[in-house]
């Protein structure tokens, strides 16, 4: 294998190896130990059970509110989640 127009020896290629291997020793040590450590608080959602594996869950609400001499209506809301796969929904909301 030529490196700047040479080839290594046995015993560089052999030392270069080691070190790439300990490198990738010690990144999926440290990914495994700091994986724990970088926990943050429990999730908080307004939705405590995902949909069901391949089903989903359509959502939509109105408000509307009357006064004497008033009246107002908001925009429809719509809150679509489908379960792809288990235990995990995707969710689109507007």
């Amino acid at each position: 294998m030529p490196v700047n127009g040479s080839y290594l020896s046995c015993e560089a290629l052999y030392m270069r190896t080691l070190r790439s291997l300990i490198v990738l020793i010690v990144a999926n040590i440290a990914t495994f130990v700091l994986d724990s450590a970088w926990a943050g608080p429990p999730f908080v959602t307004d939705d405590p059970e995902p949909v069901e594996h391949q089903h989903w869950e359509v959502n939509y609400a109105l408000t509307k509110s009357w006064r004497e001499g008033e009246a107002s209506a908001g925009i429809p809301s719509i809150d679509i989640n489908y379960g792809i796969v288990p235990n995990v929904q995707l969710v689109s909301a507007q």
